[in-house]
């Protein structure tokens, strides 16, 4: 199964779409100051499509430490643990995001229960406690993922 340019599409249409929704500040946005530390903490329901395998749901849990701008920019750092059914794997990855407003990049060091390591990327759009995301895993095999991630922030 060839996924390849189905994904590159997804990714450069996240792209476009982050860039047009950039926001010029998160203070004039809301109204109010929203700049600080915050633990964000989610769950996080996908697809995957694997190069050796037919298509998969992905389910887990995300928790990232993240600093947020007035601004608009945020960075933090990512720690995920998920479940896909096809192939029957967990994986837990350790990484960083970075963003500006309503749009991040997220990549990281994965491991899998069956001993492969690699990592993960995912552009995302966000809006509230909602994120959509798109981007592959790699390692000794190569998956598209794509999904939604519910997270609640706990300000620090």
């Amino acid at each position: 199964m060839n996924w390849t340019m189905p994904v590159n599409r997804l990714l450069i249409g996240a792209a476009v779409a982050g860039a047009v929704s950039l926001p010029s500040s998160a203070e004039a946005r809301h109204g109010f100051d929203i700049s600080g530390d915050y633990l964000m903490a989610g769950l996080d329901i996908g697809l995957t499509l694997d190069d050796d395998a037919s298509p998969g749901v992905l389910l887990g849990l995300e928790f990232s430490l993240v600093e947020l701008d007035a601004a608009g920019p945020f960075a933090g750092l990512v720690l995920a643990m998920a479940w896909a059914s096809d192939p029957d794997v967990g994986r837990l990855t350790l990484g960083a995001e970075a963003g500006y407003g309503f749009a991040g990049l997220e990549g990281g060091f994965s491991v899998d229960s069956d001993g492969t390591f690699g990592g993960r990327l995912r552009v995302f759009g966000t809006l509230g406690v909602v994120s959509l995301y798109v981007g592959p895993a790699f390692g000794d095999r190569t998956r598209a993922e794509m999904g939604l991630l519910l997270k609640g922030p706990i300000e620090l």
